[in-house]
């Protein structure tokens, strides 16, 4: 009990001392205005099943509010959701049913053989999207796997934070940089653009899982350069982690109002969500302040890296 409150205290002090440099950062720096949308032969593809259904609703809506032209001029580039049975209320959507027995190669090569378009943009049901997509970003990275025939870029934000020593040697142009093949998970399934036919080769090549596929050393394709753009287009938080769900990203969703109910039938990882976890025994209401200010300190977080 009593290193439970000494914690509590020493959590408090660390989020009020951070809250207070974020918001100063925040107010003297602003914020960039959304950049202007085209359109290009590409393909959203979103990676799911009916076991994450759940999943869905907060997915959709982030995507259609951070990317508000995909239901205006850019309506008609095709977005597939990958399924088993299940499917999502939206005419938006179009659905990918596949056999729940096949592993999730099997999924998404179904999937693929629905798009037509010479791009795909890779998402899965747990990014949630939590800035403004800078689409700008998305249609120059598209020109140029267009003029220097790359196969793949990864849009996904953490490579320019934890491996800026790795991602030193500039692509094949100034907004692109080149990633080492000893990095891990170099065809991370985060946020991609592929080129189509590729990701097809890959995930035809052999049936694995999806955590196989990240696992780039086992497989017999060092043949591909794979670069990562900067700034990154889409800013969002990583829901879940092996089943688990994340502390940071649960903590932003609560802050942002969203229907987490679901959230209560899964762990919450780390340790902070297992002290969030006693703080909830002991006091719920005291569980849901320090939750609450947790996730504005993280919306808060956000918005700089997008500044």
């Amino acid at each position: 009990m009593v290193q439970t409150l000494v914690f509590i205290k020493r959590y408090f002090a660390l989020i009020i001392k951070k809250l207070f440099f974020i918001l100063l950062l925040y107010t003297l720096v602003g914020a960039k205005p959304l950049a202007a949308s085209s359109k290009h032969d590409i393909t959203i593809l979103v990676s799911s099943c009916d076991k994450y259904s759940h999943l869905w609703d907060i997915f959709f809506k982030l995507l259609f509010q951070s990317w508000p032209s995909l239901r205006a001029e850019n309506s008609d580039i095709p977005i597939i959701l990958v399924s088993n049975t299940k499917k999502y209320n939206d005419s938006r959507i179009t659905h990918a049913l596949s056999d729940a027995k096949l592993k999730w190669t099997g999924n998404i090569a179904h999937a693929l053989s629905q798009v037509k378009t010479k791009y795909v943009l890779y998402l899965q049901d747990d990014y949630f999207i939590a800035r403004p997509v800078i689409e700008s970003v998305i249609w120059n990275t598209l020109s140029e796997m267009d003029k220097y025939s790359l196969e793949h870029v990864g849009l996904y934000q953490h490579y320019f934070e934890t491996h800026k020593h790795e991602l030193a040697k500039v692509g094949p142009s100034r907004s692109l940089r080149y990633k080492n093949h000893d990095m891990p998970y170099l065809a991370s399934l985060h946020t991609s653009i592929w080129k189509t036919t590729t990701i097809k080769e890959l995930v035809n090549s052999k049936e694995s899982s999806i955590w196989d596929f990240d696992n780039v050393r086992l497989k017999p394709w060092q043949k591909f350069a794979f670069y990562t753009p900067n700034p990154k287009p889409i800013l969002y938080v990583n829901f879940m982690s092996i089943g688990n769900v994340r502390f940071t990203p649960y903590s932003w969703a609560y802050y942002k109002g969203y229907d987490l109910s679901f959230a209560e039938n899964y762990r919450l990882s780390g340790k902070r969500g297992q002290y969030l976890q006693r703080l909830k025994e002991l006091s719920p209401t005291l569980a849901k302040v320090v939750l609450f200010i947790s996730g504005m300190c993280v919306d808060i977080s956000i918005t700089l890296k997008s500044l």
